[in-house]
């Protein structure tokens, strides 16, 4: 085992002890039943067990380190699964190792559940950044093994080309939906109806905030310019990502498998990761490498055609 791995699989088990240590630790000094759930105001609103809470924290731990575990000990991965993997799974068992430390040190010494005070919006922020730093660490760590197999979708023979001539301009759009994140959508509606209805404030935030962010998800535009590849999110465009040219090498069209690149969505992060995805659907998609060993890819509809002309553009610049 390379000491890679032995970073990878020690952090996993510290992971998870972490979300779990807290309450057996302290189980003595915590009411029982003991809060585990508050409004915006930081009123506690329900409560269950130590060991309940227990086992509820350190199951759903457990899922981000059998992914560390899993992107540390399968030789067959690609670096960019295997970073995706230890990256995410990193971040989610550490969000929920914070969560389990901050719940038991707010009510440590607490008689009655009701008294127990929710965490700050501090602490929120303190327990994201943590979480983030910990994926990051993870998913640098399982860069560049020996022995790695190709990565995502790299392509053999010549960069695709278009046949762009020197005193020619072209823009490529594209537009690409993901129908089933309008089914969810439609629940988080759902859930606002009934949180109005029934004057649950929680319920109501829940269901508005799902609507508003599945709708904006659901669709793109995709962009080649001379600028470089753009992806406009939503019917308003409001929410942008994409790379400037001069950080494109190259690219290519691949067929894209959702649970290579970490799930559906905007996967990973370019800037602590060095990988990312934005993937609506299953199918055909684009994949640019860039500068830093970096890689972005996309899925979308004529990506041959995108892919050529972002290497006619790079070929101009050279």
């Amino acid at each position: 085992m390379t000491w890679r791995r032995a970073v990878l699989a020690v952090s996993g088990l510290i992971l998870g002890a972490l979300s779990v240590a807290p309450v057996w630790l302290f189980r003595a000094e915590l009411p029982s039943p003991m809060a585990t759930q508050w409004d915006l105001a930081g009123h506690p609103q329900s409560a269950t067990s130590p060991l309940g809470f227990g086992l509820l924290i350190g199951g759903l731990a457990a899922l981000g380190v059998v992914s560390v575990w899993w992107a540390a000990a399968a030789r067959s991965l690609a670096s960019g699964a295997r970073r995706a993997l230890a990256g995410l799974g990193g971040a989610h068992a550490a969000f929920l190792a914070g969560v389990a430390c901050q719940v038991v040190r707010g009510q440590r010494g607490v008689v009655d559940w009701r008294a127990a005070s929710g965490p700050s919006l501090l602490d929120l922020a303190i327990i994201l950044c943590v979480s983030l730093a910990a994926g990051s660490f993870l998913s640098l760590a399982a860069r560049r093994w020996p022995g790695d197999t190709p990565a995502e979708g790299a392509g053999q023979g010549a960069p695709a080309t278009v046949g762009l001539r020197a005193d020619e301009h072209a823009v490529w759009v594209r537009r690409v939906t993901a129908p089933w994140l309008y089914g969810l959508a439609a629940l988080g509606g759902a859930l606002l109806v009934v949180g109005l209805a029934l004057g649950q404030t929680a319920l109501t935030v829940t269901g508005a905030v799902w609507l508003a962010l599945c709708s904006e998800m659901a669709t793109a535009v995709v962009s080649v310019d001379q600028r470089g590849l753009w992806v406009r999110w939503g019917s308003f465009g409001l929410w942008r990502t994409g790379v400037r040219l001069g950080d494109v090498v190259t690219a290519e069209a691949i067929e894209i498998q959702p649970l290579e690149w970490g799930g559906w969505g905007y996967r990973g992060s370019l800037r602590l990761m060095g990988r990312a995805a934005v993937v609506l659907r299953k199918g055909p998609g684009l994949r640019l490498q860039l500068r830093g060993d970096r890689v972005l890819a996309v899925t979308v509809d004529d990506a041959d055609t995108a892919a050529g002309l972002l290497n006619d553009l790079v070929a101009r610049r050279v």
